[in-house]
C-alpha cells in the first residue's frame, strides 16, 4: 500500500471526524451553560433593580424640582410684598420667612438634588455596565449552547474513525502480505543444508524467545545498497500507531476545546485574538481539567513498540559488519549460520499455528535472535535473501 493512500485515507477520514466536530469542544459544557445562564439570571434581576432604583431616583429628583419650583414662587411672592407698603413689624416677619425659603432652596438646590443627581448618574453608569456584561454572556450562552456536545459522544466517534482507519490499513496490509506469498514466485523453497556437528547440541536448538506469532510481524528490507535491516511489517506499525494516534488526537482534541472553553469563558473571539488575550486565557487555564488519562494509550503505544519492534538490526555489506541498536557490532567473519527453528504455538482457545524462529549463529555458539514470524513462505523468501547477502547456510530444526 502506497504513503500516498495512506495519507490520503488518513486525511479522508480524519477530515469527516473534524467536520462532524469542528463546532464542538470536548467536555461537559452542561455546567458551565448552567454557570452563566445563573449569572445572566442574577444580571437580570439586577438590572432590574437597578431600573427601578433610577426610576425612584427620578421621582425624587423630580419632586426636588417641583419644590425648589414652589420654593421660587413662594420667594418672588414675598419680593412682591416687599415692595407694597408694610409696617416695620411686617417687613421684619416677611424677611425673616425670605431666608427660610432661601436656605430651603440651597439646601434642595446644594445638597438634595445635586445627591440625587450624582447618585441618578452612576446608577445609569451601572446600568450601562451591566448591560455590557449581560451581551457578554448571552453571547457566551449562545456560543455554549450552539456548541454543547458531550465527551463522550465524542469519543465514541474518535474511536470510531480510529477503528476504522487503522482497521483498513491493518486488513490491507494482511491481504498484501498473505497475496504476495500465494504468488508461486515468492513461494520458494527454504535453501537448508544439514547443521555442523560441533553445534548439534540441544541447548543450541531451543528457542531464544517465549512468545509465539501467526502473522509476519517483521522481515528483511534493503534500505540502501548492500545494507538489509529486518524492520516490523505494517502489521505491526498499524497496530501501534492505532493506539499512539487514539491517544494523542483525544488529548490534543481535548486541550484545543478546552482552550476555545476559556476562551468563550474569558469573552475573547478567536477572530481577533492578540497576544495579551492568548496570555490572559493561558494563565487562567485549568490544566488540571484535561484528559490526561488519553496519554496512558501514548504510554502503551511506546511500550509496545519496544515490544513488538525489538532490537534494530542492521547488515552493512560495505563494512562487513552487522549492528544491534547502535552498539553491538559483529563481523561478518564472526558468523557461521543462519538458524531456523519450526514450533508449535497457540492453544488455549486461540487455535494451533506453526511459527519460525530466525536467528544468527556466531563461531562461539553465540545466538542472536533475528526475529520470529508466522508465515513460512514469508520466512522462507526473507531467509533466503538473508543467506545470499551474507553468504551463510541455513540450519533448519524443530522444537
Amino acid at each position: 500500500m502506497s504513503t500516498v493512500i495512506r495519507i490520503f485515507l488518513f486525511i479522508a477520514i480524519v477530515s469527516v471526524f473534524f467536520y462532524n466536530t469542528k463546532e464542538s469542544y470536548i467536555t461537559d459544557y452542561g455546567k458551565f451553560i448552567t454557570i452563566v445562564e445563573d449569572a445572566l439570571q442574577r444580571q437580570q434581576n439586577l438590572l432590574f433593580q437597578i431600573n427601578q432604583d433610577i426610576k425612584e431616583e427620578e421621582d425624587r429628583i423630580f419632586q426636588l424640582k417641583k419644590k425648589k419650583k414652589k420654593l421660587e414662587l413662594e420667594k418672588e411672592n414675598y419680593h412682591t410684598l416687599l415692595k407694597g407698603k408694610n409696617t416695620k413689624k411686617e417687613t421684619l416677619l416677611i424677611n425673616r420667612k425670605l431666608r427660610v425659603v432661601d436656605r430651603k432652596l440651597y439646601t434642595i438646590e446644594n445638597s438634595s438634588i445635586n445627591y440625587h443627581q450624582k447618585k441618578y448618574n452612576r446608577y445609569l453608569e451601572k446600568k450601562d455596565r451591566l448591560i455590557i456584561g449581560l451581551e457578554k454572556n448571552q453571547i457566551k450562552l449562545l456560543r455554549f449552547k450552539r456548541t454543547e456536545i458531550r465527551w463522550k459522544d465524542i469519543s465514541k466517534t474518535l474511536l470510531f474513525f480510529l477503528f476504522v482507519y487503522f482497521g483498513i490499513l491493518y486488513t490491507i496490509e494482511i491481504l498484501r502480505i498473505n497475496r504476495r506469498f500465494k504468488d508461486p514466485k515468492n513461494q520458494e523453497p527454504l535453501n537448508v543444508t544439514p547443521p555442523h556437528e560441533r553445534f548439534t547440541e540441544n541447548n543450541l536448538w531451543h528457542s531464544l524467545t517465549n512468545y509465539s506469532t501467526n502473522m509476519a510481524t517483521k522481515q528483511v528490507v534493503q534500505i540502501e545498497k548492500n545494507i538489509l535491516a529486518i524492520r516490523p511489517t505494517g502489521v505491526i506499525t498499524y497496530f501501534v500507531l492505532f493506539f499512539f494516534t487514539m491517544g494523542f488526537i483525544s488529548f490534543f482534541i481535548d486541550l484545543i476545546g478546552k482552550f476555545y472553553r476559556s476562551t468563550v469563558l474569558e469573552g475573547v473571539e478567536l477572530s481577533s485574538l492578540n497576544f495579551s488575550d492568548s496570555l490572559n486565557v493561558i494563565l487562567n487555564f485549568n490544566f488540571y481539567e484535561l484528559n490526561f488519562s488519553a496519554l496512558i494509550f501514548v504510554v502503551v503505544s511506546l511500550v509496545l513498540r519496544v515490544i513488538l519492534y525489538g532490537k534494530r538490526i542492521i547488515f552493512d555489506g560495505e563494512k562487513k559488519e552487522l549492528k544491534i541498536d547502535n552498539k553491538t557490532t559483529v563481523s561478518f567473519s564472526q558468523m557461521k549460520a543462519l538458524q531456523v527453528i519450526e514450533s508449535i504455538g497457540g492453544g488455549y482457545g486461540n487455535g494451533i499455528y506453526t511459527n519460525y524462529e530466525l536467528n544468527l549463529i556466531l563461531e562461539n555458539k553465540e545466538r542472536i535472535h533475528l526475529m520470529k514470524i508466522g508465515n513460512g513462505h514469508a520466512l522462507s523468501h526473507d531467509t533466503n535473501k538473508l543467506s545470499k547477502f551474507l553468504n551463510l547456510p541455513i540450519w533448519y530444526g524443530k522444537y
